[in-house]
């Protein structure tokens, strides 16, 4: 991958963080499968800018060990310039992201919700190991189930739009992952 100056410099800011390789990893797959997503999708007629969902999926996480990791990331990434990638953070969580496919916080925010560390898991297996962590909250619960309903409804959009489910673009996505490893 060719990467544009903007792209090289927010994977250097996701470098610095002092991520764990497993939430490192995790962001490097949801940016791949985020900038995917979003090439079908502009092959499709969408507007949705392939570099943003990119470089939005790298650094969506990159406050995580922090509480409100989505707003605290949101935060740290505005203090550096970088307002598009600061408002995929902010939205990232699944309460207020629009279904529209043209909006790049919508497709990492889908791509979030598919992948655990950096394998597909789909998004019920994402909201099962959250709603069992959180299960003696039940206000949290209903915000949980509120997010994970939004995520199918993503997912519902992009299969509709692209007549492939994200788990199939994953595989592509993955098995040329590795074949690059390997080079």
């Amino acid at each position: 991958m060719n990467m544009t100056e903007h792209e090289s410099f927010c994977l250097a800011v996701l470098e610095r963080a002092g991520l764990q390789k497993r939430k490192t990893d995790h962001s490097l797959a949801v940016a791949l499968l985020s900038a995917e997503l979003a090439r079908r999708l502009r092959a499709k007629g969408y507007r949705t800018d392939v570099s943003l969902c990119y470089t939005g999926g790298l650094l969506h996480d990159i406050r995580r060990y922090e509480r409100r990791h989505s707003r605290a990331g949101a935060k740290y990434l505005r203090a550096l310039g970088l307002h598009a990638e600061a408002r995929i953070c902010w939205l990232h969580d699944g309460e207020d992201v629009s279904l529209d496919l043209n909006d790049p916080a919508a497709i990492v925010c889908l791509a979030d919700k598919l992948l655990s560390g950096d394998e597909f898991v789909g998004i019920a297996a994402r909201y099962a190991y959250t709603a069992k962590k959180y299960s003696h909250d039940p206000a949290l619960l209903r915000t949980i189930a509120r997010r994970r309903l939004n995520a199918y409804a993503l997912q519902s959009c992009v299969e509709n739009a692209l007549g492939v489910s994200p788990e199939e673009i994953w595989r592509e996505v993955d098995t040329a992952r590795k074949l690059s490893y390997n080079n």
